[in-house]
């Protein structure tokens, strides 16, 4: 009994607790990827009709290979004073708008805007009321001389479709035609509303004064003061 105890002391003594590890624990290590599946091959797009054009041979005609240019339109322009003067002179026969040796022309240059190259440089050329003011009393002036002249001539310019005294529809109408392109110089058909506007004007006249020389030189001031004679 007395070596039992003994030894039982010393198997106490030599028996150790068990101890914690302060190993950190080994990381859990991740599963391995899943390799990726293939899909097979994609389908096919659709056919692209501008990768493969096709030419269509239906004639459709011949047109120009460049555009026609855009049409322009150029500014009227009025006849200045010299030129105004010297057509109504040189269709008069030598008919002047002056008093005596000076024409009014002339007189009034710096009123109708002539360059005299000191204090105007160019020629004012709008059609404003002052130059229609002279234009219609040169107009006056040069028709009064024209047609009472020409009326005595047997070869006159002014009454070269009809004779000065003639009255009927046909021969005022053609008188107004050739009087047309001598001082607009465009011609015009009977039918024509400028010819009917004449032809109005010298009725109207003839109807009040019974005088186919007034009704003819109301005509020619109607002329000469239309656009027609004095814009190009």
């Amino acid at each position: 009994m007395k070596r039992v105890l003994p030894l039982l002391l010393a198997v106490a003594c030599t028996t150790e607790p068990e101890k914690t590890s302060n190993t950190p624990p080994e990381p859990a290590t991740e599963p391995d990827p899943v390799p990726p599946v293939d899909p097979g091959p994609a389908d096919p797009l659709p056919p692209d009709p501008l990768d493969d054009p096709s030419v269509d041979s239906e004639s459709l005609g011949d047109a120009d290979a460049r555009p026609a240019p855009e049409a322009t339109h150029r500014a009227i322009k009025r006849m200045s004073v010299a030129q105004a003067s010297a057509a109504l002179t040189e269709l008069s026969g030598g008919i002047v708008w002056a008093n005596g040796s000076s024409t009014y022309w002339a007189s009034y240059a710096a009123t109708l805007g002539v360059a005299d190259y000191q204090t105007i440089l160019e020629d004012n050329l709008d059609p404003n009321i002052m130059f229609q003011k002279f234009l219609d009393d040169a107009a006056n002036h040069t028709c009064d001389q024209w047609v009472a002249s020409d009326a005595e001539l047997e070869d006159a310019r002014f009454f070269s479709a009809a004779e000065p005294d003639a009255t009927d529809p046909a021969s005022v109408t053609a008188n107004l035609l050739a009087l047309r392109i001598l001082i607009h110089g465009r011609e015009s058909a009977e039918d024509d509303p400028i010819i009917d506007g004449y032809r109005e004007v010298f009725d109207t006249v003839l109807r009040r004064s019974d005088d186919p020389i007034a009704a003819w030189t109301t005509v020619c001031v109607g002329f000469f003061t239309h656009p027609h004679f004095f814009t190009y």
